[in-house]
């Protein structure tokens, strides 16, 4: 009777103490796996939101590029459109100035000296020197609408209008060359990343330092060379135009429109002009920006 109550009681005590340490582990357990599904859960929320996050950026950035190539092409059209009206604003108002003012003048002139000669001989004057004068004064006038004719010929085309800056010179070094009878070398990078300004000086210059060379050097040869360089990872232009005719001393010249309209373009595009003479060695101009 009492090993069974004994039996009994520790049966019982047993049970009781294993089914409290089950329920207590049981509730240990719930703990942990709740608070361990919390942490899931808020991984997977972080990582969801990150997630949403990067797509934003992606789709912010597909904006931003489509922005950028719009405003790129939109540059591109702009650069033409300013390229455009830049050299048709010119043409026109030296066409105007070509048409208005020299061309009155040299027609103005010619009729001048005609009627003289004429008046002369209605008066019978045979001074034989100064029918020498007006015929050369006659031939000087006659010389000069010629040239006039050539200027306004090579306004026309608007070289730039249409071609690159490369084409444009190439087509007025080659006019200059059959006009002069002057050999030119040409050495022209094609250059892109020039704006329609600076595009438009180069082209400029180059046309006043070869009249220059046309009318003063007494030149058989013409050195063109138009270079892009990388100095300390900048980005340079330099232009050179080199005669070898009779030269100058720089220290004595007395600078006229053409060197002086020269220097002027090259400082409207940020440039540096530089010209280097010796008497008896040639001209030599350089433009850098």
């Amino acid at each position: 009777m009492v090993i069974t109550l004994t039996i009994t009681l520790t049966v019982v005590v047993f049970s009781q103490n294993s089914i409290t340490n089950f329920f207590n582990t049981l509730r240990s357990n719930m703990i942990w796996g709740i608070i361990f599904g919390v942490i899931f859960a808020i991984v997977i929320a972080a990582l969801e939101y990150y997630n949403w996050k990067v797509e934003q950026k992606m789709a912010i950035l597909e904006l931003e590029n489509k922005y950028l190539e719009d405003l790129a092409a939109k540059d591109i059209m702009l650069k033409e459109a300013t390229k455009n009206l830049l050299v048709s604003k010119e043409r026109n108002k030296m066409a105007r100035e070509l048409h208005d003012s020299i061309s009155q003048d040299i027609h103005g002139l010619s009729y001048g000296l005609s009627s003289l000669k004429n008046q002369m001989n209605n008066l019978e004057i045979e001074d034989e020197k100064v029918f020498k004068i007006l015929n050369h004064l006659e031939k000087t006038v006659e010389n000069t609408s010629e040239e006039l004719k050539y200027m306004i010929k090579e306004l026309k085309p608007a070289a730039l209008e249409k071609n690159s800056l490369k084409d444009a010179l190439f087509t007025h070094l080659e006019l200059f060359e059959a006009r002069q009878e002057i050999a030119v070398k040409k050495d022209i990078d094609d250059i892109n990343e020039l704006s329609p300004e600076q595009e438009y000086s180069i082209y400029r210059i180059v046309q006043e330092a070869l009249a220059n060379i046309q009318k003063h050097a007494e030149a058989k040869q013409v050195v063109l060379k138009l270079k892009k360089l990388k100095v300390r990872n900048n980005d340079k232009v330099k232009l050179t135009i080199e005669d070898n005719g009779k030269g100058f001393k720089n220290d004595k010249i007395k600078r006229g429109n053409g060197l002086n309209n020269m220097e002027l373009r090259s400082k409207q595009i940020g440039g540096r002009f530089e010209v280097e003479s010796e008497l008896g060695a040639g001209t030599k101009i350089i433009v850098k920006f």
